[in-house]
């Protein structure tokens, strides 16, 4: 009987034990979490540098272009409701531009992935990828801005640009129901 006791109470410190444990870790889980949640996001792009060994078709003049050909890491807050995006600009290294966004959400796999060399512009019949023209220096090649005043920022790539400031993007709107975003075609500033 003694025995029986002895190991009754052995297995309630046990299961005490467990249980203490599951608490801390869920605390621990929850406030890194909520913390996590309540730091600012740091918005904005870094471009990659590229390592390879291609040549572009431009005169890559950087006092004039942004070489692209590595592509960039772009993070934005869509929404204050929602976890941040990043977006992985993916560079052509042959020509300068960008030929692939991929999207995650916080922390995730890859939600969606925009190939600029399936989407034909229909003002020149080519593709997005070999319509576009290297962003020039310093230029907001890639940003997210609410553009259809919904609440949610939408993103733009740069596709050309022209020596009296005209700039033409493409631009992609949110869709808050799938949480991707949809074509939107192509607009001037």
């Amino acid at each position: 009987m003694a025995k029986m006791k002895k190991s009754s109470i052995l297995t309630g410190i046990a299961i005490i034990a467990v249980v203490l444990a599951a608490g801390v870790f869920a605390c621990k889980y929850f406030t890194e979490q909520q913390n996590t949640a309540m730091q600012p996001v740091s918005e904005g792009c870094k471009i990659q540098p590229y390592k390879g060994n291609i040549k572009s078709d431009y005169a890559l003049d950087n006092t004039i272009v942004t070489d692209v050909r590595g592509g960039a890491i772009c993070r934005f807050l869509i929404n204050p409701g929602l976890p941040a995006y990043t977006f992985r600009l993916i560079g052509d290294p042959k020509h300068d531009v960008i030929s692939k966004i991929e999207i995650s959400q916080g922390n995730s796999h890859i939600v969606q992935i925009i190939d600029l060399s399936t989407i034909t512009d229909p003002l020149s019949m080519l593709s997005l990828k070999d319509s576009q023209e290297p962003p020039y220096r310093d230029a907001e090649f890639f940003t997210a801005k609410d553009i259809n005043s919904d609440g949610y920022k939408d993103i733009r790539l740069l596709s050309w640009w022209g020596v009296t400031g005209r700039e033409g993007y493409y631009s992609w709107l949110f869709d808050p129901k799938n949480s991707t975003f949809t074509c939107n075609g192509s607009m001037e500033k």
